[in-house]
């Protein structure tokens, strides 16, 4: 390998090192609001909180830091 293919692997492995930090600090963000909002629900009987918990998963399941992960295509 020469100077410049090593370069540019080093720079292309930044960039996805980067890119996956991002993906991983935005997913840790909602699981944290998961887990506080889950705290927050055990006040509530059981039935109201089944919808509380139930609304709490679709809306991360809808949410874009989330979509992001889950819904792309590995390059292999």
């Amino acid at each position: 390998m020469t100077t410049a293919q090593i370069e540019a692997e080093n720079t292309q492995m930044t960039n996805d090192l980067y890119r996956l930090l991002k993906k991983y600090t935005g997913l840790r963000n909602l699981i944290r609001e998961l887990k506080v909002e889950y705290v927050n629900s055990k006040v509530y009987p059981i039935f109201p909180r089944y919808n509380i918990l139930k609304d709490l998963i679709k809306d991360i399941m809808h949410h874009q830091e989330y979509m992001e992960v889950c819904h792309e295509v590995d390059a292999v």
